[in-house]
């Protein structure tokens, strides 16, 4: 079976102080770090100001590629689209006003600072998954989770969905080139088939591929039962916590609930 490369191995080939961390200790303080950014009230630009810049001194001690980081974490675009209707909700102040004809645009203070807000908690949650990833492999990750006694089924769900989602992307890729090879113009003009051809076959290989995962997963819960499997989550022992973690993890929480105390002051 193919997992694909880790994620760590994009990033940065020289392992640093974030890489030599225990994977319970940046477990815990990425979970903090988004839970942070959840309570911060919406308009306190200086504490996510803050955040970014906690962000920005790990990234920069974990040596990450700014450039792959930044385009992996346009991942995060499609969801800020939704919150572009609250642009549209009446309030008041009036920031910005335009005029098209008999439409008019109002954008007010309140509707323009809970956009942002939104878009800087969307954002700098990614960015710190991004970095949990890019300097943990998945499979510490998971055993860190079962460590601290996140819910088994979730993290069976989790490692399950690591190790086969490079085996779907090999088989949606299979299933392309079996089309690109089958869609070649039998006469002049040999003209590029149109949108609505390409949607109807693109309709129909994820549809395919939905049944075929659908047939895998059967066969592979059919095997782990023939193999002993009885619902329990994998687990692995990790080492003693050392006290780097300790500290790391301390520091954080303390940075964490001053940053909080600031924003709501």
């Amino acid at each position: 079976m193919t997992h694909g490369p880790r994620l760590a191995e994009l990033y940065a080939n020289t392992p640093t102080i974030i890489h030599r961390l225990d994977a319970r200790t940046k477990f815990l303080v990425t979970v903090g770090y988004i839970l942070t950014l959840t309570l911060i009230p919406t308009g306190r630009w200086g504490a996510f100001t803050l955040m970014a810049l906690l962000w920005g001194i790990a990234a920069a001690a974990a040596r990450l590629d700014p450039r792959v980081v930044l385009t992996r974490s346009l991942i995060a675009a499609p969801f800020l689209m939704a919150a572009l209707t609250l642009l549209l909700q009446p309030s008041t102040p009036i920031l910005v006003q335009w005029h098209l004809g008999p439409w008019a645009l109002r954008l007010g203070a309140p509707s323009v600072y809970r956009f942002c807000t939104i878009m800087l908690r969307s954002w700098l949650g990614v960015l710190a998954a991004i970095l949990t990833l890019s300097t943990t492999p998945v499979t510490d990750l998971l055993a860190a989770m079962e460590a601290l006694h996140i819910p088994s089924t979730l993290v069976t769900i989790l490692n399950m969905t690591y190790r086969y989602l490079f085996v779907l992307v090999e088989e949606a890729g299979r299933l392309h080139r079996a089309r690109t090879a089958r869609s070649a113009a039998a006469r002049p003009p040999y003209r590029a088939p149109g949108i609505g051809w390409r949607a109807r076959v693109t309709g129909m290989i994820i549809g395919t591929l939905f049944v075929r995962s659908l047939f895998r997963s059967e066969r592979v819960y059919y095997a782990m039962l023939s193999r002993g499997y009885k619902g329990g989550a994998w687990r692995r022992p990790l080492e003693r916590w050392r006290r780097t973690d300790v500290l790391i993890t301390l520091l954080s929480t303390f940075t964490y609930v001053t940053i909080l105390w600031i924003a709501w002051r």
